[in-house]
């Protein structure tokens, strides 16, 4: 029976195996199927619809995303298009046998050829790739095929790449493989000119070179005891033997600048090819007033081509064309905040361009010449100094006075001839003892303490900047009289004192002498009833002894 039927005969309330019972139950049953036959094309109607309009709307759907995939698809291909050939890399891609598919303008650049000339030929057959130590050792072989067919990529920071046009460079690189279900299909090659970055290499390991150049140079004159030996001319010697030895050139000279700025003065000029040092040559400034203009601006002076520079060129036919000498350097030498002189290096040949590191190295030996001409000076002082402490040492040691000089500490510094002959005691004695306790008696040393102290605080004391008499105190414990001066004088800092003492024991004794004398002449004259009188010529003073005024009867 009909699934349908079934249905409809279970509505009714009918069972399968009875046939239903009346004619109105026939006609129900007639009408319930003829409804459900009905209803069942309906919804085969609806379902062949619905079934008609999804199938559409699946293939309007995948029309979409197909176009929306390839859109997109363009467009990243269209971006790593870009990104390929705006690289600053080259970049070449080949498929599994190693034939190029690929060749970015970079790459083109590098190796002379365009892509058109590349595609379709074998990436060995185009370009040769070695690196190693001795830069032999090719990378496309056969053995590193197949290692890039395994997975395995290469690099190399050393390498040199060849064209088949006879352009070569040197390269980094990486050859990595392409993988597609786990099988190579192709592989990338990636590589950069590192032409600038050698020179750069290069240039930098030059300027170390020279630097440690210079470095040596200058420590071994500063070292050089010639430098500071206060002797110029074997000073300036050394100075442009070793410049000259350093920076390469064919003379180098030192030239000192008149106080009136009209003329220089070669004080050495060091020629390298015939090793003689040579002075005395004066150049004008009314001769060359162009070099002299751009000296006074104590500018350094690098002419590269000191024939054609402005500032140089005035040499050019006297100088410069018959030495062959091409370039110039020259360097201002200040002294004591002023210019004094010019340090010249001069290379013979074709034009050079001075770098940066050898105008430094110029500078500094420029100082060094300021260093040898101070070492001059102080030399000159120092021998001015001890010439006027030879003499000051020979007034003291022949004064007739005693000279003592004390430190701050009051400890003996100082002690001349005339000091031995008063005390008793030499120099060799003395020197460094305390002077409390060496020539002041015992009742007089705390007042001389206080005194010391009185003066360091105030920067006055009792006896200071005073002529007076005291007592002083000999090795054997007598004292004796004494006229003392002292004179405070502050040095670096610190103050010194210096005395100066005379013995006053014959004087003081003469004094005696004369009162008692007087003292006796007095009693003489008042015993002898005498009236006496005498007129001093040189005060122009009177004395009249009191005999005389009774007898004359004057009150």
């Amino acid at each position: 029976m009909h699934p349908l039927l079934t249905r409809q005969l279970k509505r009714l309330g009918l069972e399968q195996a009875a046939a239903p019972a009346s004619l109105e139950a026939w006609q129900q049953l007639l009408e319930r199927v003829s409804r459900s036959y009905v209803e069942s094309d309906q919804g085969r109607e609806l379902l062949e619809r619905s079934i008609d309009l999804s199938a559409k709307e699946m293939q309007e759907l995948n029309e979409q995303l197909r176009r929306t995939s390839e859109s997109r698809l363009t467009e990243e291909r269209d971006k790593l298009q870009t990104v390929l050939r705006s690289m600053g890399d080259g970049l070449c891609v080949v498929d599994r046998n190693w034939d190029i598919v690929l060749l970015n303008p970079e790459g083109q650049r590098l190796w002379g050829l365009t892509e058109a000339e590349v595609v379709g030929r074998r990436l060995p057959d185009m370009i040769s790739l070695s690196y190693g130590t001795n830069l032999t050792e090719p990378i496309f072989t056969q053995m590193l095929l197949d290692e890039t067919a395994q997975g395995h990529s290469f690099r190399t920071d050393d390498g040199i790449l060849t064209s088949i046009t006879g352009r070569s460079f040197p390269v980094s690189c990486v050859l990595a493989p392409i993988e597609r279900d786990s099988q190579a299909a192709g592989a990338v090659l990636v590589f950069r000119d590192t032409s600038e970055r050698k020179q750069a290499e290069d240039v930098r390991r030059h300027t170390e070179h020279l630097l440690r150049q210079h470095q040596a140079a200058l420590f071994g004159l500063t070292s050089n005891s010639i430098i500071q030996s206060g002797v110029l001319e074997p000073a300036l010697k050394e100075i442009t033997r070793v410049t000259a030895a350093t920076l390469g050139v064919a003379r180098c000279s030192i030239w000192l600048l008149r106080e009136d700025h009209r003329a220089i003065t070669c004080k050495d000029l060091y020629d390298v090819s015939a090793d003689i040092h040579s002075s005395g040559v004066e150049l004008l400034a009314e001769h060359f007033p162009g070099y002299f203009r751009e000296l006074l601006t104590e500018r350094v002076i690098d002419a590269s081509d000191a024939r054609t520079d402005p500032r140089t060129s005035e040499f050019t036919d006297d100088y410069l064309t018959p030495l062959g000498i091409g370039a110039m350097l020259d360097i201002p030498i200040r002294f004591k905040g002023k210019l004094v002189g010019v340090l010249c290096n001069e290379h013979v040949g074709s034009p050079r361009s001075w770098m940066l590191e050898e105008q430094q190295f110029s500078y500094a030996i420029a100082s060094l010449v300021a260093l040898a001409l101070e070492a001059v000076e102080r030399l000159s002082a120092e021998g001015a100094l001890r010439k006027s402490e030879g003499r000051t040492r020979l007034i003291i040691d022949t004064a007739l006075s005693s000279v003592i000089s004390m430190d701050e500490q009051g400890r003996i510094t100082g002690w001349n001839t005339q000091a031995e002959q008063t005390f008793g005691w030499t120099r060799q004695e003395v020197v460094g003892r305390l002077m409390a306790e060496t020539i002041i008696p015992p009742a007089q040393r705390e007042a001389h303490r206080r005194g010391l102290k009185q003066f360091f605080q105030t920067g006055e004391g009792p006896i200071v900047n005073k002529r007076i008499e005291i007592t002083a105190l000999r090795p054997d414990g007598t004292e004796f009289p004494i006229e003392l001066a002292v004179t405070p004088l502050r040095l670096e800092n610190a103050y010194s004192f210096t005395a100066f003492v005379v013995d006053i024991s014959e004087r003081k004794q003469a004094e005696e002498a004369l009162r008692t004398s007087e003292a006796r002449l007095m009693m003489t004259v008042q015993g002898s009833h005498i009236g006496i009188w005498d007129w001093n010529l040189a005060t122009d003073t009177v004395y009249f002894s009191p005999q005389w005024k009774n007898q004359i009867g004057y009150d």
